[in-house]
């Protein structure tokens, strides 16, 4: 996958070339006006001094004839053609609109999980942390433009305020490059107005509209808007109603970490049967007891971590949700991340990975009962929200008994491991891993096995996951007791 970062350098280079093939074009432009002009000022010198003759008449007359058709098919060439071509190639690497609006979505998740003003996201100010980022006039417009196509009005109108107080600022150099790039103010004050007027705040819309009837190339559009509001001023009407996004209030406190761990747990050594881990046991810290939880520390060093990611970046791809009513794979607000699923066989980084699983749990991890380890990529705002590992159905190698998900890196701000019915968080640390049970003593599905992947708000997530299956298991998995 090419990196935004990479994109964004060769755009500039390109656009740099561009720029340096205009300045020679303008030059060439300024030289012709430089030898016009002095023509002018010898033509207009002779004629003051009765000497305008053949030679000036036809000099004259054949720059007017023969050079400006020529100027003309100059002014119309083409400039930089090659790399206005290298930019066309360039698109299909760009994001597409999928994209561009999970991006879009993604803030409203991090604004509601994290409970963070649009202000302070606006200047890189997140969850009391400033970083050196910061959004403009025309990204404020983008999420307020978002915000009002999906009905949540009172966030847009939070936006677009942030986007005009930002336009109040600008430089005229600057509000051409933002006219440019589709920030219309005419367009602007239409949008804003409606939205206002969504929250019946009628005096702001008027202020708005009657403010935008000064800016030039306004339209009559404007003019009729603002005569409506002046006559329906006394008329009452209630607010329209904003679209709530629905969050498990236990998710979202569980990924703002508001949650204390639970008592009475520990953490212990943990030797298992290799005779290896008897000098270098798991460091293991017990979360919860029922259903199983618990952190496995150190259990992948730095290379083996890089070689994996390594290894699974060029296949990486947007990650897909079974959709029940139309039995297809596709992409979900709902699990926001890229992924793929690593072949094993004779590939002995992902064997190594997988037999260190079978030591973590005590249980059989082969090719019939487990799932190949699949790698998975949470980018900013990235999530996958409350959702159950087991299938609950009949299987042809049995259901998902347990998890084991490896950390590959640290995140810097969100992306935990959460529990909401648990009420248990887990933040990712580099190189551990999270083992947790799936089903009951009955290999039923246990509900409070829920989980989520919260979103991220700084940083970059990477994780492994290794799903184990209950057939195959009897010697390992003993005939417990069931709880009635």
């Amino acid at each position: 996958m090419i990196s935004l970062q990479d994109l964004k350098h060769s755009l500039i280079s390109e656009l740099e070339l561009y720029a340096t093939e205009l300045k020679g074009k303008l030059q060439s432009v300024k030289k012709g006006i430089s030898h016009l002009e002095t023509q002018i000022r010898r033509l207009e010198d002779n004629i003051l001094g009765q000497e305008y003759n053949q030679i000036n008449y036809f000099s004259s007359l054949r720059r007017l004839h023969s050079d400006w058709p020529k100027w003309l098919q100059f002014m119309r060439q083409n400039v930089a053609k090659e790399t206005q071509d290298r930019v066309q190639e360039m698109r299909h690497k760009l994001p597409i609109e999928d994209d561009y609006y999970g991006a879009l979505n993604s803030i409203y998740v991090l604004l509601d999980v994290y409970l963070i003003t649009p202000q302070d996201f606006a200047k890189g100010l997140l969850n009391g942390k400033q970083y050196n980022s910061s959004l403009d006039a025309l990204d404020c417009y983008a999420v307020a433009q978002f915000a009002l196509r999906n009905e949540y009005y009172k966030e847009a109108l939070e936006w677009f305020y942030l986007s005009w107080n930002y336009q109040q600022n600008l430089k005229e150099s600057q509000h051409k490059y933002f006219l440019l790039m589709g920030l219309d103010p005419v367009r602007f004050s239409k949008l804003y107005s409606r939205n206002l007027l969504k929250e019946n705040k009628k005096v702001e819309a008027w202020k708005v509209l009657k403010e935008a009837l000064l800016l030039p190339h306004h339209d009559i559009i404007l003019f009729r808007k603002l005569r409506e509001i002046e006559r329906n001023f006394y008329v009452h009407s209630k607010p329209e109603t904003s679209v709530t996004r629905e969050y498990w209030t236990d998710h979202r406190e569980c990924c703002r970490g508001e949650y204390k761990p639970p008592k009475g747990l520990s953490c212990y050594y943990e030797y298992g049967a290799d005779p290896f881990l008897r000098i270098a046991p798991f460091k293991v810290e017990l979360l919860n007891r029922s259903p199983y939880v618990a952190a496995y520390y150190d259990v992948l060093n730095d290379s083996e971590i890089e070689e994996l990611k390594l290894m699974s970046s060029p296949q990486i791809r947007r990650s897909l949700l079974y959709n029940h009513t139309l039995d297809i794979d596709q992409a979900d607000v709902d699990r926001t991340s890229n992924s793929v699923f690593m072949e094993e066989t004779g590939i002995t980084l992902l064997e190594t990975i997988s037999q260190r699983a079978a030591d973590m749990t005590d249980l059989y991890v082969t090719a019939i009962s487990s799932e190949d380890l699949q790698v998975i990529n949470y980018g900013l705002g990235g999530q996958y929200t409350p959702h159950c590992d087991y299938f609950d159905e009949n299987a042809e190698n049995g259901d998902r008994l347990a998890t084991v998900l490896f950390y590959l890196t640290d995140v810097q701000q969100g992306g935990a491991t959460v529990f909401p019915f648990l009420r248990l968080s887990y933040f990712p640390k580099k190189g551990s891993a999270l083992i947790f049970r799936n089903l009951d003593n009955a290999m039923s599905g246990d509900k409070d096995s829920t989980h989520s992947a919260c979103p991220v708000l700084f940083g970059n997530k990477w994780v492994a996951t290794k799903w184990i299956y209950h057939f195959d298991q009897m010697t390992r998995w003993p005939c417990l007791s069931i709880k009635k």
